[in-house]
């Protein structure tokens, strides 16, 4: 196997681009080759690493990339010089085919396993992954999709349980648009009050993982089944939750406490008072305390600690939009507006401003987002 090192520790389209601008055209057309002959299998990523499985003409190669905190980490298991073309194919199928990439099956990720080096190595698991993705991880099809899943919830009546039914396997890898799609969340309430017996049989940490794995599930109706919990099965959820490096600290404590009872909503407080950086802007805090029936002070919190980050602003400013009464919004919606390019705002604020000040909020909208643009003209 051999390696070769890039500058960046970043892994996104256009990085993947400007890797495959760096290489020769010889490499890159033999990589599109591969491509086009529908060569590569097994594509697979996620923030950390690409991945696929590459079948050449007298063999089948891992080439793969990886992040490092020094820099980009690339290679391909057929140990010629690099890049190669393998690479070369992996990269031209990220950027042409994203579509064809899944995310690596949850009981492959190991937080500190050399992930590339020990698969590359000729001990990948391919039975455990898909040649090509699967219907329920793309985009939602009004015929194929529903049929799938009908198909898959009338399996649920042959077995005893439902971790072993089809269905527990497709549900972290679910493709969001399904969640969103009326006929399929139909589909899961139905499924939910016919095999409520079955689907409480799972523990709560089957369940809390299956949140981890794939938030837009719904998965609220079976909380009550679990409630009250012993304080121990909170504890151990948020170390889990803290723990799980596929998601940003703040998303993990955003489901714990969109499913925790008043016992798990201490170990949550406990946990973020342990662990200060996880709640910059005090958001989770607050999220803590509207739990609690205390808006006011969820209020009063998020105002005094108003944060320097752009970023830190507008999610601060987006919670208190949602959480303050329509008299108290104006000064945020202005805000809102100010930062926004979207132009339909300064209509909706129109009727809420005096003419002065909103002419004011015209020209200041005008001058950071076409500061050449002629006057009392702004672009749309």
């Amino acid at each position: 196997m051999t390696t070769r090192q890039y500058p960046g520790a970043s892994l996104d389209k256009q990085r993947v681009h400007d890797l495959l601008s760096s290489m020769s055209s010889a490499i890159v057309q033999h990589g599109r080759d591969y491509v086009y002959q529908e060569r590569v299998s097994h594509a697979l990523h996620d923030s950390r690493f690409l991945l696929a499985r590459l079948h050449g003409y007298q063999d089948s190669y891992v080439p793969f990339c990886i992040v490092q905190p020094a820099g980009l980490e690339v290679g391909c298991t057929c140990n010629r010089s690099q890049p190669c073309a393998h690479l070369a194919a992996l990269l031209w199928q990220y950027v042409t085919r994203p579509d064809a990439f899944m995310p690596p099956p949850p009981n492959l990720l190991y937080q500190d396993d050399p992930i590339i080096p020990r698969w590359a190595a000729g001990q990948f698991p391919w039975h455990l992954v898909y040649p090509q993705k699967p219907i329920w991880q793309q985009p939602w099809d009004d015929t194929k999709s529903l049929a799938f899943w009908v198909q898959a919830s009338e399996q649920l009546r042959t077995i005893r349980r439902w971790t072993d039914s089809q269905l527990a396997r497709v549900l972290p890898q679910l493709h969001p648009s399904w969640v969103q799609q009326p006929a399929w969340r139909s589909c899961w309430s139905q499924l939910i009050i016919e095999h409520w017996n079955k689907l409480t049989q799972a523990s709560f940490p089957y369940w809390w993982a299956l949140g981890l794995q794939n938030p837009s599930i719904p998965l609220d109706p079976l909380w009550p089944a679990f409630s009250p919990l012993a304080s121990e099965a909170w504890l151990n959820a948020a170390l889990n939750t803290l723990a799980d490096s596929r998601m940003e600290a703040s998303s993990r404590f955003s489901i714990l406490i969109d499913v925790a009872s008043e016992s798990g909503l201490r170990w949550v407080e406990a946990a973020i008072a342990l662990d200060p950086p996880i709640d910059p802007w005090k958001l989770l805090t607050a999220k803590i305390l509207v739990r609690r029936d205390k808006r006011d002070q969820a209020v009063q919190l998020l105002r005094a600690t108003w944060p320097d980050s752009v970023q830190g602003q507008r999610e601060v400013r987006r919670q208190l939009l949602e959480w303050l009464p329509p008299e108290q919004q104006l000064p945020y919606l202005v805000a809102e507006c100010l930062e926004s390019p979207d132009w339909s705002c300064l209509e909706a604020l129109r009727p809420l401003l005096e003419t002065d000040a909103w002419q004011a909020l015209l020209q200041a909208k005008r001058e950071r987002f076409n500061p050449n643009a002629a006057p009392n003209v702004p672009r749309e």
